[in-house]
């Protein structure tokens, strides 16, 4: 059966965004505003595709989504030491320059699809 209700839906999505808060933490780094919203939104289409899926099915939907995020971060984190001053300009910031190299790279290298990302 299918995840019903707004209210459960945004409690998946608040828990994947404090999964990759969390990782991003360990990482010691922060976001931007922009990334902020951007990954809440990624957080809340992934919690609305998870919600569709059968009980059976969501738990590991649920780890595949916190994997990815987490590749995104990690690739996020690539981008502010590629990208040319970046990290004196930003220091222990990821952003949306950062995410936007980073999901360029997922494009052209072969990783999308790479739900909820591309």
């Amino acid at each position: 059966m299918a995840l019903e209700g707004t209210d459960a839906i945004r409690e998946l999505a608040q828990r994947l965004f404090d999964a990759v808060q969390a990782y991003a933490d360990d990482k010691h780094v922060r976001y931007d505003d922009r990334a902020t919203k951007d990954l809440w939104a990624y957080a809340q289409k992934a919690a609305a595709d998870i919600a569709k899926e059968a009980d059976t099915g969501r738990a590991e939907r649920e780890k595949e989504a916190q994997r990815n995020f987490e590749t995104l971060i990690d690739l996020m984190i690539r981008e502010s030491n590629e990208i040319h001053g970046y990290r004196v300009r930003f220091p222990g910031v990821i952003g949306w320059q950062t995410m936007s190299g980073a999901l360029s790279y997922l494009r052209t290298n072969g990783f999308c699809p790479l739900w909820p990302f591309c």
